[in-house]
């Protein structure tokens, strides 16, 4: 009897982990990961990180450490105010700063392989404010106002990600997902304004969530390392998560370019028209809005028409009113031509993991330079 319980357990385990592999292969998944076998068991190396500052998720200063998975082996260096760069920060260089998340940090390359190494001019200094961690508009809006805006710079660059900046810094996602981490969110209030939120009993840490995560649930950590199967359990955990009526209306709502959450949505918008309003006239703006392969596979497959949606007819009514230069990744000259969706689907995303690789951060760089010198044409 036993010997039949397990041979079918082994049978239903074998299943189980070959449908997520499949199932990470068709991005069926609302956060697929490919397991490291033992390469990483925290998140990006979190070691490096901390969650003290206004903005929550930031660096550790002067720090290097070491991160891998099955598709890179890249080394962290931050500098004297906890940035990653291999150089430290003066306030007297004239800079462009950019402003964004995980794809503006460079997760999974090498600093010479970012965005930020391969727009610097001969006659200024790039300062990157970006950090992964959730880290949303909400964030960008307050690093910006509390560090950024006091170094001298002549150019901000925004990084939007539709796939999770319209819920990181939404209150009534996270809180179920991450608990009372130190961070900010919003909150609507009554009217069409938003408070900034700070959980009750949230305090700085020198450590990051996960770093703590790591020592505290090894059984998870040696799951996700591991096996596929790992994704199954956590969209299990996600659809579950989704019938508390707090989140219902985020989670079951569609994914990236597709999103139609009214509340984060307006969020997001409120905190980058306060962002560019707190960006002096004078500066030269540009906000990148970036695709990820999901979302890049769904306008290619037709599902819809993103540039309808009351989101991105917000993001264009704000750029245009504040002087912004937009530019969408997943478009060129306006048209998602067959071409391009095809060839970032192919090329610019890391294998294991979803970023961009060298070649996602060479694509972001083109695009900007390529506007910046026709607008310096004119």
């Amino acid at each position: 009897m036993f010997k039949i319980f397990f041979l079918n357990a082994l049978v239903f385990a074998f299943l189980l982990e070959a449908f997520s592999f499949i199932g990470v292969q068709f991005n069926i998944f609302s956060y697929p990961s490919i397991p490291s076998y033992g390469n990483t068991s925290t998140f990006e190396g979190s070691d490096w990180r901390n969650e003290k500052e206004l903005w929550g998720a930031w660096h550790k200063k002067n720090f290097t450490s070491n991160s891998s998975k099955s598709c890179f082996d890249v080394t962290y260096k931050t500098n004297n105010i906890g940035a990653r760069d291999n150089k430290d920060y003066s306030k007297q260089s004239e800079s462009i700063i950019l402003l964004g998340d995980s794809f503006g940090e460079g997760v999974g390359v090498n600093f010479e392989d970012t965005f930020t190494a391969k727009i610097k001019p001969t006659n200024m200094e790039v300062f990157n404010f970006s950090s992964a961690g959730d880290f949303g508009p909400l964030q960008e809006y307050i690093i910006y106002k509390e560090l950024a805006s006091t170094y001298n710079h002549k150019e901000v660059i925004v990084f939007f990600l539709p796939a999770n900046d319209f819920t990181d810094n939404s209150y009534k996602y996270q809180q179920t997902l991450f608990g009372k981490r130190y961070r900010p969110y919003f909150q609507k209030k009554i009217s069409d304004s938003f408070d900034i939120y700070y959980p009750d009993g949230s305090l700085p840490s020198d450590r990051f969530p996960s770093d703590v995560r790591k020592n505290s649930f090894k059984l998870k950590s040696f799951l996700i390392d591991y096996f596929y199967s790992a994704n199954i359990l956590r969209q299990f955990r996600l659809i579950i998560l989704g019938a508390n009526p707090k989140i219902q209306k985020v989670f079951n709502k569609s994914y990236g370019y597709n999103f139609d959450d009214e509340e984060s949505i307006e969020g997001v918008l409120y905190y980058y028209s306060k962002l560019f309003e707190e960006i002096p006239d004078e500066i030269y703006k540009t906000l990148i809005i970036i695709p990820t392969d999901r979302d890049l596979r769904e306008i290619k497959s037709n599902k819809w028409s993103y540039q309808k949606l009351d989101w991105y007819k917000g993001i264009k009514k704000i750029t245009k009113d504040n002087n912004v230069n937009l530019i969408d990744l997943a478009l060129d000259n306006n048209i998602a031509s067959e071409a391009l969706l095809e060839k970032g689907i192919n090329s610019w995303f890391l294998k294991c993991d979803g970023h961009w690789n060298k070649n996602g951060h060479s694509y972001a760089a083109m695009r900007y330079l390529e506007l910046k010198n026709k607008k310096e044409d004119k």
